[in-house]
């Protein structure tokens, strides 16, 4: 698996601007990543929605790579690709767990993998593996999509 060694640290004015006038909206966030595709790793932007992710290509202009909504996730795997946590609906309560987890590791001088990268493996009918240079953007991420679903399903049980 390559690292994100020359890879988007920030999303640029420009394509901040072309993404939310393409959205018509300034309602998201928008976090610099790096895809995984068959064999190659391309920079992107993700953006979430109230409801879905959207994987944009970290170039103008802008286009749709991929769309999922958060209520086809079926599993999240967090971590990096020797040490990953996996969230499925059973255990979606114990996601700040795994969040604070992941940072003690860090905080004590446990190394992930090759560099400071953070993996997010999301499985729908297709898989999306997402590489993010920040635990900070993993997290959102993660708990973006669980909050949703609590408030999908606030009766739920497996809160």
């Amino acid at each position: 698996m390559q690292k994100m060694a020359s890879s988007l640290k920030e999303i640029s004015p420009e394509l901040r601007d072309g993404i939310t006038s393409f959205l018509g909206t300034q309602e998201v966030f928008l976090l610099p990543a790096q895809f995984h595709v068959k064999s190659k790793v391309e920079d992107i932007v993700l953006v979430l929605l109230p409801w879905r992710a959207l994987v944009l290509p970290a170039k103008l202009p802008v286009k749709v790579q991929a769309s999922f909504s958060y209520l086809s996730v079926q599993l999240i795997k967090m971590g990096d690709a020797g040490q990953l946590c996996e969230i499925d609906k059973y255990n979606a309560p114990h996601i700040y767990k795994q969040c604070l987890r992941l940072k003690n590791k860090l905080a004590y001088g446990y190394p992930l993998g090759n560099g400071p990268c953070f993996l997010v493996v999301i499985e729908t009918d297709s898989t999306y593996e997402f590489d993010f240079l920040s635990l900070d953007n993993l997290e959102h991420v993660v708990i973006h999509m669980v909050e949703f679903l609590k408030k999908m399903f606030p009766d739920s049980s497996l809160w």
